[in-house]
């Protein structure tokens, strides 16, 4: 597998320590028999996505956020405007904003809102404001 000494050589092993085994497991399964059913999103399929986007497998990237469009749902909405916005997926980062401002109860996305803006976490910030420029204060 290695030739250039690398410790994976000398190991046997080959080590990934910010992608847990079973993102592993399921990408690796997707390079050998170029599937993968979505039947619910959930954050495994979000993990997936990113570990996609990072070992350039842009077909199961692609299979994933058309996939996760389908199955959007409260539990991973926020999460998944942005991971499509910094992993690059225009449709799933459309569907989960269009998703916020129409399906989500004012209150609840409120309260996550809020967690976006004043948070640690730019991108959320980022985001959070764009909903908020979108007219989401105003259309509800």
């Amino acid at each position: 597998m290695f030739s250039s000494g690398f410790l994976e050589e000398t190991k046997g092993v080959v080590s990934i320590p910010d992608t847990d085994s079973s993102t592993v497991e399921q990408l690796v399964s997707f390079m050998y028999r170029g599937e993968f059913h979505v039947e619910s999103a959930t954050m495994k399929e979000i993990k997936l996505l990113v570990a996609a986007d990072k070992y350039e497998v842009m077909e199961l990237k692609e299979h994933l956020g058309s996939s996760l469009c389908k199955h959007l749902n409260d539990e991973i909405v926020f999460e998944s405007l942005k991971v499509a916005d910094m992993h690059g997926v225009p449709p799933l980062r459309q569907a989960s904003a269009d998703y916020i401002l129409s399906k989500m109860d004012r209150a609840a996305s409120a309260v996550v809102l809020k967690d976006m803006l004043f948070g640690k976490d730019m991108e959320g910030k980022k985001l959070a404001a764009e909903l908020f420029e979108r007219g989401w204060l105003n259309n509800k």
